[in-house]
């Protein structure tokens, strides 16, 4: 009688350790799902958010409208007239007033075009930096010039 009562208690223990095995993996499947869930619902709002953003990308920057500032650029065929601006100004290093040092070759870093005369640019040579605003115009041919108007040097 023992020897039964030790056999339905050793089966009872083997089944409650398979329901619980089946449990945790239930559980485990449950888990791995939850992440694999919440990152398929995180990419569509990121899809949809990029969607928004890019309906909004119409709006211009407010320091450069290309249908306003960029009026006498397009009406000459340049159809990126802040683009063009800022490599114009690129191609021309000999405006940097600075002289380089150490060995370094100015170079413009960062070009801004804020409205329809003037231009901010940052500049290096790997030793010193600067920036200068200048005034542009746009002529006839289609030719850029560069005024400086103001510059900011290291002290």
């Amino acid at each position: 009688m023992n020897d039964r009562i030790s056999l339905q208690i050793l089966m009872l223990s083997i089944a409650l350790i398979s329901c619980s095995g089946a449990e945790q993996e239930k559980t485990q499947s449950a888990t791995v799902d939850s992440p694999q869930t919440a990152l398929r619902t995180i990419k569509t709002e990121r899809d949809s958010l990029r969607e928004i953003l890019a309906a909004d990308s119409v709006v211009s920057d407010p320091w450069f409208y290309p249908d306003s500032d960029g009026r006498s650029f397009i009406e000459q065929g340049i159809e990126k007239p802040e683009q063009y601006i800022a490599d114009a100004l690129r191609e021309r290093p000999g405006l940097i007033p600075l002289d380089p040092v150490l060995g370094g070759t100015m170079h413009f870093i960062h070009i801004k075009v804020l409205g329809s005369q003037w231009v901010v640019a940052a500049y290096e040579d790997g030793h010193i930096t600067g920036k200068t605003l200048y005034q542009y115009d746009l002529q006839d041919d289609g030719e850029l010039t560069f005024t400086e108007v103001a510059s900011v040097r290291p002290s």
